[in-house]
């Protein structure tokens, strides 16, 4: 049986991390790009979108469609 390799530590979490920490920068509001999460979490287009998705399902994050994060 193969083990399922945990991403929350290495995909989920670092996309979370990103976006509160910009979060805090700009508490008004925030449209945060996926491309600029992807560049600051060192992950890959994909890697942040599916960790968005499973962000949003959490209730942490909403997605927008057009390619970005925005806090919850």
């Amino acid at each position: 049986m193969e083990l399922l390799n945990d991403v929350w530590e290495s995909r989920d979490f670092p996309v979370l991390r990103e976006v509160v920490r910009r979060a805090d920068v700009e508490p008004t509001g925030l449209y945060l790009p996926v491309s600029e999460v992807e560049e600051a979490a060192g992950l890959s287009h994909d890697d942040v979108q599916r960790a968005a998705w499973w962000l949003l399902r959490a209730g942490l994050v909403r997605v927008d469609v057009l390619d970005a994060l925005i806090t919850a």
